[in-house]
C-alpha cells in the first residue's frame, strides 16, 4: 500500500507545478468574468436610476394630460422619488453593512423593478406617486451600495478604473 501522499497525490507529479499555475489562470479567469458581470449589473442600476428621474421630467406635460391635473400636481412624481432616494439612502448603506451589501442591493434592483411595473399601470397620479416612492426605495438600496460593491471586488490596482466606470454610468443616466 502507498503512503498516503504516494501514488495518488498529484503534488509529486512532475507536471503539479504547471497544473497548479493552470488551475489558478482558469480560477482568476472565471473571477473576471463574474466581476465584468457583477459591474455590468452595478453600472445598469446606477444608469435607470437617474435615467428614469430624468425620463419622469420630459414626460410631465403628457402625466398631466392623461390624468387630467396640473403639470405643479404632476411635479410630485419626480419630486417624490428624488426625495425618497435622499432620505432613505443613509439608512439602506447601513442595511447594507448589517444584512449583506449584496442582498440589499439586489431586493432594492427588485423592488426598483416591481414599481416601474406598478408606475405604468397606475390607473390615476397618487397610484403613480406612491408607486414612485416604491421606486425610489429600491433606487435607495442599490445606489447605497453600489460603489462598496465595487470596492470589495476589485484589487487597488483596479478599482480606480471600476469606480470611475460606474460614475460615468450615472452621469450617462442623468
Amino acid at each position: 500500500m502507498p503512503p498516503v501522499g504516494g501514488l495518488l497525490s498529484f503534488s509529486r507529479h512532475p507536471h503539479a507545478a504547471l497544473f497548479n499555475t493552470l488551475q489558478k489562470w482558469e480560477n482568476a479567469a472565471v473571477k473576471t468574468k463574474s466581476t465584468a458581470a457583477i459591474q455590468y449589473v452595478i453600472c445598469l442600476g446606477a444608469f435607470l436610476s437617474n435615467l428614469s428621474a430624468g425620463m419622469f421630467n420630459i414626460a410631465l406635460v403628457d402625466i398631466a394630460g392623461d390624468f387630467h391635473r396640473s403639470i405643479p400636481s404632476t411635479q410630485w412624481v419626480v419630486t417624490i422619488y428624488l426625495l425618497t432616494i435622499s432620505v432613505c439612502l443613509p439608512l439602506m448603506g447601513a442595511i447594507g453593512d448589517l444584512r449583506g451589501k449584496r442582498d440589499i442591493h439586489n431586493l432594492g434592483y427588485f423592488i426598483f423593478m416591481i414599481g416601474g411595473l406598478f408606475c405604468a399601470l397606475s390607473p390615476n397620479l397618487p397610484a403613480l406617486i406612491g408607486f414612485r416612492i416604491l421606486q425610489g426605495i429600491g433606487a435607495s438600496m442599490y445606489q447605497a451600495n453600489n460603489m462598496a460593491l465595487v470596492v470589495s471586488l476589485f484589487p487597488p490596482e483596479k478599482r480606480g478604473r471600476a469606480l470611475g466606470t460606474v460614475s460615468t454610468f450615472v452621469a450617462a443616466g442623468a
